[in-house]
């Protein structure tokens, strides 16, 4: 996946990917990664939900939102659950630096280009 090339380039060691909320959650829970990326859309379930459960019982991993809406609603609703960055999936190619600031505990969001 372009996610997976853009951080193995930024030289990020990749844990885990998961296709569903709950394969997500599991691998997260078990590897304890410093950073989860987490789709806002997933087929069995809400990416924001899976924020707001893994903030909750892994308060230690930095989770991102990744998402292909640049809605605002999505945005607070991934903020409140508990997310430290949102990363629109068109901005994934320069996303190393928004990454890196979510690892040291920064929070950040990323911004569609005009």
């Amino acid at each position: 996946s372009t996610v997976r090339k853009v951080l193995e380039r930024r030289r990020f060691a990749i844990l885990a990917e998961a296709a569903t909320a709950q394969e997500g959650m599991e691998a997260a829970l078990r590897m304890q990664p410093d950073i989860c990326l987490v789709d806002v859309m997933l087929p069995d379930g809400s990416g924001i939900d899976v924020v707001r459960e893994l903030t909750k019982q892994a308060p230690e991993i930095a989770v991102v939102m990744l998402s292909a809406s640049d809605g605002h609603d999505d945005l607070i609703d991934a903020i409140q659950a508990g997310a430290v960055g949102y990363l629109l999936k068109e901005m994934e190619a320069s996303s190393g630096p928004s990454t890196s600031a979510a690892a040291s505990g920064r929070s950040w969001t990323s911004c569609a280009p005009d």
